[in-house]
């Protein structure tokens, strides 16, 4: 499985590869909750940059895609944040965070620093800069760029992003800066400044919804799928003219993102994928049986319309045109499945 097949991330690594190609590369900011999933699928966009096989995609078979996903590759180098500089477990960090980020689909401050067990501050201190400095002095084996990612740079501290400043003013030749942060608001300006930056959204269910809401967008989802099954045109309008009332956009965008959120665990839970949140057990039901209805490519297709859906409602185009036209397409993929 792919992370760019899974989530809204294919115009993201479109416009990556874009920049790639035209320019190398850049600088790149990229902000957003940690169920963005911005970490996995950076690390798939490095992937097809040292993948030997030149594809569109890596091909998640060759000494270099291995090399990214055993953190290894002597081009790339992560920062992140850790509890205490002198911890024994620092000293076999990389290894650590490798496990880490395969044994979690969800990764952030707080289940990083389990991972650490350690009840103590995350910070990214001045030594970690340091090493990234020599990291950079380092010559590249290869004509490719030489690659670091700071994770979670909210978490540098005064001395440590005043060195990171330092690196960005004066960055070495052939060697990029990829920023990744859930807390936009705590990174400092000045780094914003020297990037490119991509906001990855979270298309999770709002979190001012009720369990009693999300139970019943859940049940409208259903009713959603039934009418694509059976296409009836009546049922389809009685259908539409009850979700529409009063033009009431929001409901329908959760509706969505009940959607989104059975659709792509159906898919982690086909490749055997870990820790995905589940809203609650009445949506694990709803899941398992929806499972075997669809095949992966038609997952894959249903995702790509409940997603053009929710941009095309963000820009206030018609609700009842864009609701019927969703109707029929789902209806589409279920004719061809």
């Amino acid at each position: 499985m792919r992370f760019v097949d899974v989530n809204d991330f294919k115009w993201k690594y479109d416009y990556l590869k874009k920049i790639y190609d035209n320019t190398y590369l850049h600088n790149l900011y990229i902000y957003g909750s940690d169920k963005s999933y911005s970490l996995k699928f950076i690390l798939e966009f490095i992937k097809s940059i040292y993948c030997l096989n030149k594809g569109y995609l890596p091909c998640n078979n060759c000494s270099g895609c291995s090399s990214i996903d055993n953190f290894n590759n002597i081009n790339v180098k992560i920062v992140m944040p850790l509890v205490n500089e002198n911890s024994e477990l620092n000293r076999d960090v990389n290894n650590l965070f490798c496990n880490y980020v395969k044994e979690n689909i969800i990764v952030n401050e707080y289940s990083w620093s389990n991972k650490l067990k350690s009840t103590g501050k995350l910070v990214i201190n001045k030594n970690s800069i340091i090493k990234l400095q020599d990291f950079m002095l380092l010559q590249p084996i290869t004509n490719k760029p030489k690659i670091c990612i700071i994770w979670l740079p909210e978490l540098l501290n005064n001395s440590s992003a005043n060195s990171m400043l330092k690196i960005l003013e004066e960055p070495t030749e052939n060697t990029f800066f990829i920023f990744i942060t859930n807390n936009d608001k705590k990174v400092l300006e000045t780094i914003k400044s020297r990037t490119i930056k991509i906001f990855f959204e979270d298309k999770s269910i709002n979190n001012d919804v009720d369990d009693n809401e999300k139970i019943q967008y859940m049940n409208l989802f259903v009713d959603f799928l039934r009418l694509c099954y059976v296409n009836n045109y009546e049922k389809n309008i009685e259908f539409i003219d009850k979700i529409s009332k009063n033009n009431c956009k929001n409901e329908f965008c959760n509706i969505i993102y009940i959607g989104l959120t059975i659709f792509r665990n159906i898919i982690y839970s086909n490749n055997n994928l870990k820790n995905y949140i589940i809203l609650d057990n009445n949506l694990n039901e709803t899941i398992d049986k929806i499972r075997n209805i669809f095949d992966f490519d038609s997952v894959k297709k249903i995702i790509y319309k409940l997603e053009k859906t929710l941009i095309l409602i963000q820009n206030n185009v018609n609700l009842k045109i864009t609701i019927f036209n969703l109707l029929n397409s789902v209806n589409k993929i279920i004719k061809k499945k």
